[in-house]
């Protein structure tokens, strides 16, 4: 609540009574599995060209990766804030270390210097019946990495 006890946010976990429903499911289901998987490039690449592979002789592609696989990989909530009539889904992801990939060039922590972060929306999420798979998602298309 704000000051004036106004409530600023209402918070849904998957496990809440109020959790998406019935002809509200697919609300749910898209907050529930919604993650991105962890691209670094030492050297920065235009986006347009980036490919959500791992990277072999000057490719196209990640040079470190961390993919998030399963939902249970992830902790979402749905945030409703009633003033601005925002909904938003937030949460954490757990990356296992043992799916870690790398192709050599990031090594250290000193190899992150400059390096360039991409988060790609996992395949599944936001699909259409036509959608491609292995087309890059609206996330790094929208421009969605650290330089």
């Amino acid at each position: 609540m704000d000051l004036d006890r106004k409530l600023l946010s209402i918070e849904l976990s998957p496990k809440s009574a109020f959790w998406p429903k019935g002809n509200e499911r697919p609300l749910g289901v898209v907050a529930g599995t919604l993650g991105f998987d962890v691209y670094v490039r030492r050297r920065q690449i235009d986006l347009e060209i980036f490919q959500p592979f791992m990277s072999v002789e000057g490719g196209k592609g990640g040079d470190w990766i961390a993919p998030t696989i399963l939902p249970q990989d992830r902790e979402n909530v749905l945030s409703f804030r009633p003033k601005t009539k925002a909904l938003e889904v937030m949460g954490t992801t757990h990356y296992d270390k043992k799916l870690w990939r790398n192709n050599g060039r990031v090594t250290s922590i000193s190899d992150l210097l400059g390096a360039q972060v991409i988060l790609v929306q996992r395949h599944g999420v936001g699909m259409t019946k036509n959608s491609n798979p292995y087309e890059r998602s609206n996330a790094s298309q929208n421009g969605l990495s650290h330089d």
